[in-house]
């Protein structure tokens, strides 16, 4: 099963504080709290509209693309088949 590994983005976007306040600050969006970025972290899953803010926010703060590939990653499947 491919998983996308949502701790390894918040991490090289600098922890949950400096992506909040990177998005907050850039008005990518509006009101992204730590509870919001906690949310992602529990369920594994950055909404759409949100990763898209994530990949403007990177390509501001690194001159270079975010690249989704880079946090797919491969575990066993829960399903036998």
């Amino acid at each position: 099963m491919i998983t996308f590994d949502v701790h390894k983005l918040v991490k090289d976007m600098g922890g949950r504080s400096a992506l909040m306040h990177g998005l907050n600050k850039n008005k990518l969006t509006q009101n992204v709290t730590l509870k919001t970025i906690d949310k992602w972290h529990e369920r594994g899953i950055v909404p759409m509209q949100r990763f898209m803010d994530i990949f403007v926010l990177f390509s501001l703060e690194h001159n270079k693309d975010l690249s989704f590939k880079d946090y797919l990653t491969t575990r066993p499947s829960d399903q036998q088949g």
